[in-house]
């Protein structure tokens, strides 16, 4: 007879590492889609007039991407969902909150999708008309990661190119590098 503490032992490790997984998945995958948008910015190939990754110098900086010289920052969300598969998009509550209090820089937020990417300025103007405040988040990741969000209509971002699309990585792909 099978000891039922150790099947649900098992079962739960079991369930704990596929979860990391997934998440390892989209963390990697949210690194490779940085790479691939700074790389866009930087485009022109200008030496004194580009944009450095925020994460390296904070280790995990609030905002993805800062211009050398301009007061001027970009945040990046991958979406692994085409531009119109919902009628908002969301980010994080505590990055609006960073922008707010940081008012010496201009932002603009970058939405990766499948079929594009896509933009939005930020100030409060635009927070007030085109955003609401609620819930929002997944729990498919192995935690409950249902937080405070900022929903933008997606009707207020702009097509920056179609030809930077979010390529979601496959778990058969075993690339995860974080």
């Amino acid at each position: 007879m099978y000891n039922f503490k150790f099947i649900l032992i098992l079962k739960n490790n079991l369930l704990y590492r596929i979860m990391n997984y997934i998440k390892c998945l989209n963390q990697t995958q949210g690194k490779l889609n940085e790479t691939k948008v700074l790389k866009y910015l930087n485009r022109k190939n200008d030496k004194d007039d580009f944009w450095v990754d925020n994460n390296v110098k904070n280790n995990r900086g609030v905002i993805d991407f800062r211009h050398n010289t301009k007061n001027f920052m970009v945040e990046l969300k991958s979406r692994n969902f085409n531009y119109n598969d919902y009628d908002d998009w969301q980010i994080g509550l505590n990055k609006i909150v960073h922008m707010m209090e940081n008012p010496e820089y201009q932002y603009v937020v970058f939405f990766l999708f499948y079929d594009g990417l896509y933009s939005w300025n930020f100030n409060i103007a635009n927070l007030i008309n085109h955003c609401s405040c609620k819930e929002g988040g997944t729990n498919k990741r192995g935690t409950n990661e249902i937080t405070d969000n900022v929903f933008i209509k997606k009707e207020y971002l702009t097509l920056v190119s179609d030809k930077i699309v979010n390529e979601p990585l496959e778990e058969d792909d075993d690339i995860c590098l974080l």
